[in-house]
């Protein structure tokens, strides 16, 4: 349709005036005149902008030909009345870039998947998990119960505690957390441990310690004084043994220690310094308790024993008729200096023979 104007001729003096806006229309410069839509009331104006146009209220459903954009959607929230068919879905990556605001109800079909995108989701009414947290502080004690504010605190003394195991009920085990535990009363002892139904009784103090605690009663096994193995005899040195006494409690001992020791010599020759036993270790000693000597020949002999240079047993004289002798038993053993040789000299070569008995022991 092709431009064109018509011309109004105004009075000189005119009483009302037209609203109108001067525009070009191809060469000409032409008055329009501006329009509205109104309605009963002079309020009723339908506003007409150049962003949006003319703004339309609708009271029934409208068809529309096309879908609105994604960023119109999102620009603005779009009332929902009704059933609103969609023809294709809002792709994962457009719902998660924008979140898109829905006034009204909408219908869903489960199962719905929820992400709360790294942050928190709020739930109202009831919800239950697989695994529900339960704190015991909170719980009721069952009917009957007891309580007690110390039973809790290490180290208070909450005084008697009284543990009822019926027949045939599991053992009760206490642990005294590396203590000890004070048992007043009687304790019964059922059976021993299978694989040997003894009890390793231990000392106050180990071998070689000093003496600590009080003494420990002990017992012995009776022995008869006649030519019969004695019942506590061992198989080898340093087994265990009992004490051996007679019926009457008294402890068989004897006079010397267990390392005993002895010296034999027959000949006809002088002896000067010859030895009897070498010097034991540090810390022992020589002990001499028995000296035999006797001579074969009519010719006067002494005899004399020395540590180093010293004499310390003798000398003793024979005289001189041929089967003379001497036999000296020591209630108390000569003790030698600890850790010195025992040597023995005669006075003449003549027949003789010299035996000595003695033991080791420590001092």
């Amino acid at each position: 349709m092709a431009n064109s104007f018509i011309s109004v001729e105004e009075p000189a003096s005119p009483t009302k005036k037209l609203d109108s806006e001067s525009l070009t229309v191809g060469l000409n410069t032409v008055e329009r005149e501006r329009v509205q839509i109104v309605g009963v009331a002079a309020t009723d104006i339908a506003p007409v902008t150049l962003a949006d146009g003319l703004s339309v209220k609708v009271t029934n459903s409208v068809a529309v030909s096309g879908p609105l954009t994604d960023a119109q959607l999102r620009a603005t929230p779009v009332p929902v009345s009704g059933t609103v068919t969609a023809s294709g879905p809002l792709t994962d990556v457009q719902l998660r870039a924008t979140p898109v605001p829905v006034s009204g109800t909408v219908s869903v079909t489960e199962p719905v998947s929820v992400d709360d995108n790294g942050g928190s989701l709020t739930v109202d009414g009831t919800f239950f998990q697989a695994t529900q947290p339960i704190s015991a502080a909170t719980l009721p004690l069952p009917t009957g119960a007891s309580t007690l504010a110390g039973q809790t605190q290490p180290g208070v003394d909450i005084g008697d505690v009284t543990v009822n195991n019926a027949a045939g009920a599991a053992a009760v085990n206490i642990q005294d957390g590396g203590n000890s535990i004070t048992i007043d009363g009687s304790v019964t002892v059922s059976s021993l441990p299978a694989s040997t139904n003894t009890i390793e009784v231990v000392g106050d103090a180990a071998h070689d310690a000093a003496v600590a605690g009080n003494p420990v009663l002990i017992g012995g096994i009776s022995q008869d004084i006649d030519d019969t193995a004695p019942p506590n005899q061992v198989s080898a040195e340093g087994d265990a043994v009992r004490i051996a006494c007679d019926r009457d409690g008294a402890v068989f001992t004897r006079p010397f220690g267990p390392r005993t020791w002895s010296y034999h010599e027959d000949s006809s020759s002088a002896l000067t310094d010859a030895s009897v036993h070498a010097a034991p270790a540090a810390g022992l000693s020589l002990y001499v308790t028995d000296i035999v000597v006797s001579t074969g020949a009519a010719t006067a002999l002494n005899v004399f024993f020395e540590e180093g240079a010293s004499k310390v047993l003798g000398p003793w004289y024979l005289e001189a008729v041929a089967g003379r002798g001497l036999a000296i038993h020591f209630g108390t053993p000569k003790k030698i200096t600890a850790a010195t040789a025992l040597t023995v000299t005669t006075s003449a070569a003549i027949a003789h023979s010299i035996d000595v008995t003695g033991f080791i022991a420590a001092g």
